[in-house]
């Protein structure tokens, strides 16, 4: 996957700052995290960003993009009739979808992502799959734009796509065990080879196993 990271700004525009939300109007002035897919407004996507600004190893970003991943689909399934979503859009149900959205108050940018990848009748595995990317480089063309600096547009692509390439199977296993079964399990895979990774692989265990 390439990602286009030109929207105007200059090398150095916010360099290693992420931007600051807009004042929420939701009660209490907090919106929860990831309500929507945007950068400014997720820590735990921050922290993804921090890992790629420090040039941390790819394979040791990538884990902390799968985690975080994890947790926005745990977010997802919390806020959202999650199956019924994606047998919707597997369907290309978009009446269906429309009516999900209507009854839900939170997590509309994630049902919009539903419905652009049901217009295309990808099947069911396939749609899962792509949503799951979705996911990531919404938050991946942010990262790089925030990362814009000393490297090239080239050399921040070319770190991006490490960490693609690291996801790759984790991301294949996760959508096909929630195309099978969308309430399935969450579970980070385990660290091989590195003691780094299997550290920090401790600490990625579902919330309900802590």
């Amino acid at each position: 996957m390439s990602l286009s990271i030109d929207n105007g700004k200059t090398p150095g525009d916010n360099e290693g700052q992420w931007i600051k939300p807009p004042p929420s109007k939701a009660i209490g002035g907090a919106m929860p995290e990831n309500e929507s897919l945007v950068l400014a407004r997720s820590r735990r996507w921050q922290r993804v960003g921090d890992s790629f600004q420090q040039r941390e190893p790819a394979t040791v970003t990538a884990t902390k993009a799968f985690r975080s991943l994890l947790r926005t689909i745990q977010w997802v399934r919390k806020i959202l009739p999650f199956a019924a979503s994606i047998n919707a859009a597997a369907a290309s149900n978009q009446d269906e979808l429309r009516r999900l959205r209507a009854e839900c108050r939170k997590g509309h940018d994630y049902f919009a992502v539903l419905m652009r990848l049901g217009e295309k009748q990808l099947g069911r595995d396939a749609l899962v799959e792509e949503f799951l990317w979705e996911i990531c480089e919404r938050f991946f063309e942010q990262i790089l734009v925030s990362s814009l600096g000393p490297e090239s547009k080239g050399i921040l692509q070319a770190r991006m796509q490490s960490i693609r390439d690291e996801l790759e199977e984790r991301i294949h296993t996760l959508a096909g065990n929630l195309s099978k079964d969308p309430n399935a399990p969450l579970r980070t895979p385990r660290a091989k080879h590195s003691p780094t990774l299997a550290l920090l692989n401790e600490s990625l265990l579902p919330v309900s196993q802590k």
